[in-house]
């Protein structure tokens, strides 16, 4: 029980860093560039790690609707299948 618990608090811990790492990525990007749509990829690769690992992209997703920010697809403007892109709370 105790290493459920000390795992789960360890889920947290990584979790807050994540909050805060992501708050602080948004906060320098220009709301310029924030409203014309922000790839999950492109805040997936600003958020690696010093050891190259990057965040799960449904860690950063969660945060992101927790946040008030919005995912928008794109079928019909790439050849390549669909764009997905995230838009600031209004």
């Amino acid at each position: 029980m105790l290493e459920l618990q000390t795992c789960r608090l360890d889920q947290w811990r990584s979790q807050l860093a994540l909050d805060v790492r992501l708050k602080r990525l948004l906060d320098t990007i220009p709301l310029e560039v924030q409203t014309d749509g922000i790839s999950l990829e492109a805040l997936r690769k600003m958020l690696r790690g010093a050891k190259g690992r990057g965040c799960h992209c449904g860690a950063i997703g969660d945060e992101l609707r927790r946040m008030g920010w919005r995912r928008e697809r794109n079928w019909k403007k790439s050849e390549n299948g669909f764009r997905a892109f995230w838009f600031p709370p209004s």
